[in-house]
C-alpha cells in the first residue's frame, strides 16, 4: 500500500526557504530561552565545562589540540587530546567567554539541523519537519546535558540524526558516496560522545543490517550485504573518530586502575567495579519521568553555586547517582522528558504500524516504526541499569564493563522516541491535512470537532476516548498527589540531609506544582492531537497546523527546561581576593591543599566542602591557574597514582607530612589564630615547620550575594605554609638507583631517607652518585619558562647531578639539555628528572604526544566535505531538503 507524503510548491519547493523557516523557528526559540547569555556581564552555568576552567591556560586553544596536560591537579595529568570535532572547534572560535555563552545553544541548534535534516529526508513536510526539529532541540535529555556543559551530547546526537539520514537514503536511492558518510558522520558522533557515542553506533550499525534484510534477495545476499555495509560504516567511522579512540585509550584505558575488560578476581573488587560502574542508573519507578518533569527535582543547588534557598525546591530526591552504602547520596544533572506532543505522536505512530492494510503508514515506513520501537525498549531497559537484570548481560560483554553510567542509554531512547514521533507526524499530515477531507465553511472547531466525532473511523474514536481518559485520570492522580503532601514531606526528612529549614516543605510544593504542569500540558498536547486527527487543519487551514503544534511543543518542553538554566555574573565571581593573588603568583613554584581532615568548625566544613571544592577548585583555581594537590574530578585513577598514594595510607599520622613534602606542597587551608602550631603538636613536633602565613574570613557583599575571601587579623580561617616542601625543581649530587617499585616506595615513607639530601632513580644505566661523605654543593636552579606543556629552567650543576622536577613523570614528557635530547629519568617513583653533568645548563621539559591520527581525523573531514560537494552538485543533496515523493520511493 504506497501513500504520498503531497507535494510542496512555490516557495516550499526551494531548499533555501526550508532551511531558512528551520532558522527562523528553531533558532528564534533557542534565543529567546537562552536571551540571557546576550547579557555582557552573564554566562550559563556549566558544571562539566564551567568557565574558570575553559579560561586556564592548559585548556587554552589550539595547542591542546596536539595534547591536554591537566598541570593544575595534583602532580598533573595527561587528558584526552583535543579532537577535531565541533565542540573544540567552537571553543577555539569563540573563546571562552562566549563559548560559555552561546555553547549550550549553538549544540542545541545543530542538533535540531541534523533531526530536520533527518525528518525531510523521511519524507515530512516544511512545517512538519520543522516541528520535529523543535522537538529534537529542546529535548530535555540533550537540553539538561548541554545545559549541564556537556555540549557534546547534543552534537553526538546530531550526527546520529545525519548518519541515520544518510542510511535512509542510500536505502531507498542506492548511491556508493552514502555509506560512506554514514561512517564518517559516525565517527563524529564517537568523537563528540566518547562511550555514548561507541553505544550510538551499535544502533546506526544494526539499522543498517535492518534496513538491508528487508531489500530484495535472498537470505544470504541480503546478509552479506548488510554485513558489507557494516563494514564499510565501521571502517569510515575509524577513520573519522581515530583521534578520539587513540586518545581515549592512552589516558582513559592504557595505566588506568580497573580500566581492563576482564572482571578482577577478588569478588569484593568485581563488586566495587559493579557498583562504580552502575552508579548513575535509572530506577524503574523514575522512568514516570519521561512524562512528568520535575516529579523527582532536577538537580543538586549546591552545583550550581547558589544558596540552596533560592533554588525553589528543585532538589533531586531521586536514586539516580545514589551511592551503593550511602542512601542518603544523590545527584542527577540530567532530565529524560520527552514532551507530551511527543510522546502522543509516537504512541500514535507506534498504534497505526499494527493496524495492517488500515494502517495510515506504508508497509516501509510500518517496519522502520518496529525497528526503533525495538531500539526505545532496548534502550529503556538497559538504561535501568543496576535496578533490573538487563544490564547485567551487556556488562558481562568484552569492554562494555568500562562504560560508566547506565543512564546513558536514555539518549538512544531519546531519539528513538524523536523518529518514531517523526513518524507519526508524516502519517498525520498525510492522513490528515495534505491529503484530508478539507473542513467545510467556516465553522468553528468545536462544532467541526463534534461533527468529526460522529462519523470518524473506530481507530479514531478509540484515540479521541483514550485521550480524554488520560486526561480525567491525570487530573485525578495530581488531585491525590497534593494530598499526599505531609507524607511527601515526612518521605524527604527521612531520606536526605536537608539544608535549611522548610525545604521538605519547598520541595513538596514544587514536586506537586511540577505535576499539575504536566496535566495541564498533557491536556493542551491531546487537544491538540485530536484536534489535527479531526481534518480541521485540512485545506486552507493546512498552513496553521504546524505554527500549533510547534508552538505547544515549545511551550511545553521550554517550560520543563527552565530550571536547567543558571546564570551567573562571572565579572563579579572571577574576581581575585588577596589570597588568591599570593596562590597565584607563588603557583609556578609551590601547590595548595585544603587540610583533608574532618574539623568540627562550621566555618571549615562550609569552607572545605562547599566553597573550596566547587568556588575555588573546579573555578577560580583554574581561572588564576593556581596548582593544587586536590583533583576536581576523577572517574579513572592510574594505577602508578593508586599506588602512590597507598603509600602514604593507612601509616601514621605523620605519613602526610612526608607526602607533602614529596609533592612540593607547600600550602594548606586550615583554621586561622594558632591551629598551625597545633598540627606542629601532632604532625610535626620535632622540626615545627608547620606556620600560620594568612588569617581570612568568608563573607558576602550583601545577603544573597557571592562569597568572597576577605582577609582578616584574626580571620577563622588560615593560610597555612608548610616550609619543608620541597621546591619544585632542585639538584642533586646525592642519588641511588631503585628499580624495584616497591622498594621504592618503602624508601620513600623510611624515616632514614632524607629527600631534602637525595633522590631515588629508577634507570639503572644512570651513573651512581658520589659517596655521601663526598657530595659536593648542589647548584642552582631558576625558572624561565613556564607553561603547561613546557617548562625551560636554568640550572648550575657544581658536579654531576640529577636534576628532580617534582611533576608526575609520564613517557610523553621529554627532555633536552642545551638543546639537546636526554632521557627523561624516573625519580622518587613518579616524578621526572635528568642527568646533568658539572656546569651551566639549559633544561627544557616539552610535552610531545604522538599527534598522528590527529591528522587522520582531519583527513576524513576533507573527505567528508568532498563527499558531500559531490553529492550536492550530482542532484543527490536535494533529497535532504525536500519532501520524498511517491516516484521516489521503491
Amino acid at each position: 500500500m504506497k501513500r504520498s507524503s503531497g507535494s510542496e510548491t512555490g516557495l516550499w519547493a526551494k531548499p533555501w526557504m526550508n532551511l531558512l523557516l528551520f532558522l527562523l523557528v528553531v533558532g528564534g526559540v533557542l534565543a529567546v530561552v537562552f536571551r540571557e547569555s546576550f547579557s555582557s556581564r552573564f554566562v550559563l552555568f556549566s558544571n562539566d565545562a564551567p568557565l574558570g576552567l575553559i579560561s586556564s591556560e592548559w585548556c587554552k586553544m589550539p595547542a591542546p589540540f596536539k595534547g591536554f596536560w591537566v598541570d593544575l591537579n595534583w602532580l598533573g595529568s595527561q587528558a584526552p587530546s583535543a579532537v577535531p570535532n565541533v565542540s573544540f572547534a567552537l571553543l577555539t572560535l569563540l573563546g571562552p567567554v562566549w563559548y560559555a555563552k552561546f555553547m549550550a545553544p549553538a549544540a542545541l541548534l545543530i542538533l535540531g539541523f541534523g533531526a530536520w535534516m533527518l525528518f525531510r529526508e523521511m519524507g515530512l513536510t516544511a512545517g512538519a519537519a520543522v516541528v520535529g526539529a523543535l522537538a529534537a532541540a529542546l529535548n530535555m535529555e540533550f537540553f539538561s546535558n548541554v545545559a549541564w556543559g556537556l555540549g557534546s551530547r547534543g552534537l553526538s546526537a546530531a550526527f546520529v540524526f545525519l548518519a541515520v539520514a544518510a542510511v535512509y537514503s542510500h536505502a531507498r536511492r542506492p548511491h556508493w558516496a552514502k555509506i560512506p558518510l554514514a561512517g564518517l558522520a559516525v565517527g563524529m558522533v564517537v568523537m563528540e560522545g566518547y562511550d555514548v557515542g561507541a553505544i550510538f553506533s551499535l544502533y546506526v550499525a544494526a539499522l543498517v543490517v535492518f534496513m538491508a534484510w528487508h531489500k530484495p534477495g535472498s537470505a544470504g545476499k541480503r546478509l552479506a550485504t548488510g554485513a558489507v555495509r557494516v563494514v564499510l560504516v565501521a571502517a569510515f567511522a575509524a577513520w573519522m573518530s581515530a583521534a578520539a579512540v587513540l586518545t581515549l585509550i592512552a589516558t582513559q584505558v592504557k595505566g588506568v586502575a580497573g580500566a581492563g575488560a576482564t572482571e578482577p578476581a577478588d569478588p569484593q573488587a568485581a563488586r566495587m567495579k559493579w557498583d562504580f560502574a552502575t552508579q548513575w542508573s535509572l530506577p524503574k519507578v523514575e522512568t514516570i519521568r519521561v512524562l512528568l518533569p520535575g516529579v523527582f527535582g532536577y538537580g543538586m543547588p549546591e552545583m550550581y553555586s547558589i544558596r540552596p534557598q533560592d533554588y525553589g525546591g528543585a532538589h533531586y530526591w531521586g536514586g539516580v547517582g545514589q551511592a551503593p552504602g550511602n542512601e542518603k547520596s544523590r545527584l542527577s544533572g540530567a532530565g529524560i522528558y520527552a514532551g507530551y506532543a511527543v510522546v502522543l505522536l509516537a504512541l500514535w505512530a507506534v498504534l497505526q504500524s499494527f493496524r495492517g492494510v488500515q494502517s495510515k503508514l506504508t508497509e516501509e515506513e510500518r517496519r522502520s516504526v518496529w525497528f526503533w520501537m525495538g531500539a526505545a525498549g532496548v534502550s529503556l531497559v538497559l538504561a535501568w541499569g543496576r535496578h533490573a537484570p538487563f544490564y547485567q548481560i551487556l556488562y558481562a560483554m568484552p569492554y562494555f564493563s568500562t562504560i560508566r553510567n547506565p543512564i546513558k542509554f536514555m539518549n538512544p531512547f531519546q531519539i528513538s522516541l524523536l523518529i518514531l514521533c517523526a513518524h507519526g507526524l508524516k502519517g498525520c499530515w498525510r492522513a490528515y491535512v495534505t491529503e484530508g477531507v478539507a473542513a467545510g465553511g467556516a465553522s468553528g472547531p468545536w462544532t467541526h470537532f463534534k461533527a468529526w466525532l460522529g462519523k470518524a473511523g473506530a481507530f479514531e474514536r478509540k484515540w479521541v476516548y483514550g485521550s480524554g481518559a488520560a486526561m480525567v485520570a491525570g487530573f485525578v492522580g495530581w488531585l491525590i498527589y497534593a494530598e499526599s503532601k505531609p507524607r511527601l514531606v515526612k518521605h524527604f526528612n527521612q531520606i536526605m540531609p536537608l539544608s535549611y529549614e522548610g525545604q521538605a516543605e519547598q520541595m513538596a510544593r514544587f514536586s506537586i506544582g511540577n505535576v499539575g504542569w504536566s496535566v495541564l500540558f498533557l491536556v493542551v498536547s491531546g487537544v491538540s492531537v485530536a484536534w489535527l486527527l479531526s481534518g480541521y487543519f485540512s485545506g486552507p487551514r493546512r498552513r496553521w497546523a504546524a505554527p500549533l503544534l510547534a508552538g505547544v511543543v515549545a511551550v511545553d518542553l521550554a517550560h520543563a527546561n527552565a530550571p536547567w538554566l543558571v546564570y551567573y555574573d562571572y565579572q563579579s565571581k572571577y574576581v581575585a581576593s588577596p589570597v588568591l593573588e599570593f596562590l597565584s603568583k607563588e603557583s609556578p613554584e609551590h601547590r595548595v591543599q585544603v587540610l583533608p581532615f574532618q574539623l568540627p568548625q562550621p566555618q571549615f566544613q562550609f569552607f572545605q566542602q562547599q566553597y573550596y571544592y566547587v568556588t575555588w577548585l573546579q573555578n577560580l583555581f583554574q581561572y588564576f591557574n593556581i596548582r593544587s594537590l586536590d583533583v576536581i574530578q576523577e572517574p579513572r585513577v592510574s594505577e602508578d597514582k593508586v599506588a602512590y598514594r597507598a603509600a602514604f595510607t593507612g601509616t601514621p599520622l605523620q605519613s602526610m607530612v612526608r607526602y607533602w613534602q614529596l609533592t612540593n606542597t607547600r600550602y594548606h587551608f586550615g583554621l586561622g589564630g594558632d591551629f598551625a602550631e597545633q598540627i606542629n603538636q601532632q604532625l610535626d613536633p620535632e622540626k615545627k615547620r608547620f606556620r600560620l602565613h594568612t588569617s581570612f574570613d568568608l563573607a558576602q557583599d550583601r545577603p544573597g550575594g557571592l562569597v568572597q575571601a576577605v582577609a582578616a587579623t584574626n580571620g577563622a580561617l588560615g593560610l597555612i605554609e608548610f616550609t619543608g616542601a620541597l621546591p619544585r625543581a632542585a639538584l642533586y649530587t646525592q642519588w641511588d638507583t631503585v628499580t624495584n617499585e616497591a622498594e621504592v616506595l618503602r624508601r620513600l615513607m623510611d624515616p632514614a631517607f632524607d629527600p631534602a639530601a637525595s633522590v631515588l632513580v629508577s634507570d639503572p644505566e644512570v651513573p651512581a652518585s658520589r659517596a655521601l661523605d663526598q657530595a659536593a654543593a648542589a647548584g642552582k636552579v631558576s625558572l624561565k619558562v613556564h607553561a603547561p606543556k613546557r617548562l625551560v629552567y636554568q640550572a648550575k650543576a657544581e658536579a654531576p647531578s640529577v636534576f628532580l622536577l617534582n611533576d608526575r613523570y609520564a613517557p610523553e614528557w621529554k627532555v633536552w639539555v642545551n638543546g639537546k635530547p636526554e632521557k627523561l629519568l624516573r625519580c622518587n617513583y613518579i616524578m621526572r628528572g635528568v642527568h646533568l653533568p658539572p656546569g651551566e645548563h639549559e633544561v627544557e621539559f616539552r610535552f610531545e604526544p604522538g599527534h598522528t591520527a590527529l591528522y587522520v581525523s582531519l583527513g576524513a573531514i576533507v573527505l567528508g566535505v568532498v563527499l558531500c560537494g559531490f553529492l550536492a552538485l550530482g542532484g543527490e543533496g536535494r533529497n535532504f531538503t525536500a519532501p520524498l515523493r511517491e516516484n521516489e520511493r521503491s
